[in-house]
Order: C-alpha cells, then structure tokens, then sequence
C-alpha cells in the first residue's frame, strides 16, 4: 500500500484516535501526511506556450521553438524547452525524405552475422583467435 493510499485512510477529525496514532498504526510518517505537493504554474505555462508554438508550425525543432519563445517574451532556457518538449512528446515533423545512404548491391552475397550472443573478447589473445579462425574460414570458403 502506497503513502497516498495511506493517506486517504486516515481521519483527522477522528476524536477516539489522533492523527499521529493513526500515522503510525499505518506505518506512515506524519510529516508525509501533511504534506503536499507544490504546483510549478511556471512549467505549465512554458509548456503550454511551447505546445501553442507546435501547434502553429509543427516543423520547428528545440532551437527554434525556444527562439519563438523569446519572441513571445517567455523566458526559458534551450535545454528547458527540450525538456519539456520531450515530456509533453512533442517532435519537429518533417516534410522531407530520409536520405538512404547504404544501398545493397543485388549481386553480393549476403553472409548471418556469426558473432551474435557469443560472450565479449577480454584479452587480446582470444581476439588473434577470433581473427585467426575467421581468416580459415574465409581461405577453406574460396
């Protein structure tokens, strides 16, 4: 059972029982009772105007999104915006298509990587073996 769980069990204008024999029946601190979180109204402010800024030109990255901002006369800092921009799942859609820098030539063969699951090479020993049993395979091949 969570703090906040705990929380809602306890009643303070309970006559029979005082809030601190409560708190440690169930195990909880009374500071944690009494506690609540504050609301940061600035982050949700810099965060709606970061959302409002998306929602006019959705192509605009971190730097430009906090530069508008600063047009707009909100003060944020470029890894605040980021920040927020990520935790509001926000990203820069782009209208230009990714640029295929490897194609495969039809011709080549293509070979399973051998290697996958197989333990790390800790020693420069065993790394002359790997390479060693590889170029036998690579002559007893051709």
């Amino acid at each position: 059972m969570g703090g906040s769980d705990k929380k809602k069990l306890i009643e303070p204008k309970l006559e029979s029982l005082s809030v601190s024999l409560q708190c440690d029946l169930l195990n909880l601190s009374r500071s944690t009772f009494y506690y609540t979180a504050k609301v940061n109204n600035k982050k949700h402010e810099i965060q709606q105007e970061i959302a409002k800024v998306f929602d006019k030109t959705p192509i605009y990255g971190a730097k430009k999104v906090h530069q508008q901002l600063l047009e707009n006369g909100v003060k944020a800092s470029l890894n605040t915006v980021a920040t927020y921009r990520k935790e509001l799942g926000l990203k820069a859609i782009l209208a230009v298509k990714q640029v295929i820098t490897t194609v495969a030539n039809k011709q080549h063969q293509k070979y399973s990587y051998k290697l996958r699951g197989q333990g790390k090479v800790n020693s420069q020993w065993q790394m002359y073996c790997l390479v060693h049993n590889i170029e036998k395979l690579r002559i007893a091949l051709h």
